[in-house]
């Protein structure tokens, strides 16, 4: 069984409110310069990897449950057609946190 859409988007509005925590993995973080992965673990087990673009928050670029099911970025942005604007993960795909939770949560910008 492959990770849905609304599962991601759940896991992402519980850390938007603070209903889960992150702890970031900052052995591994890039320098807010430079571009890199980031990843992060949640209270409850889920594992994210953040795309950090000169110390802003770019995109997500894969999300795994705490039974093992991913998802990665081309997951999300696979087009569904011959559209090439229709995405099987429209919303995670173009998901970005409001700046503060980028800032206050994620330490990117």
């Amino acid at each position: 069984m492959q990770l849905t859409e609304a599962e991601i988007l759940q896991v992402l509005h519980a850390i938007e409110t603070g209903e889960v925590q992150l702890a970031p993995d900052d052995m591994t973080r890039p320098p807010a310069h430079q571009n890199g992965n980031v990843p992060y673990t949640t209270s409850h087990g889920w594992e994210l990897v953040v795309f950090n673009d000169a110390g802003g928050w770019d995109y997500l670029d894969r999300i795994t449950a705490p039974d093992g099911r991913t998802a990665e970025f081309d997951d999300f942005a696979k087009p569904i057609s011959d559209d090439p604007f229709t995405y099987t993960m429209p919303q995670v795909y173009f998901y970005r946190p409001p700046d503060a939770v980028a800032r206050d949560i994620y330490g990117l910008e």
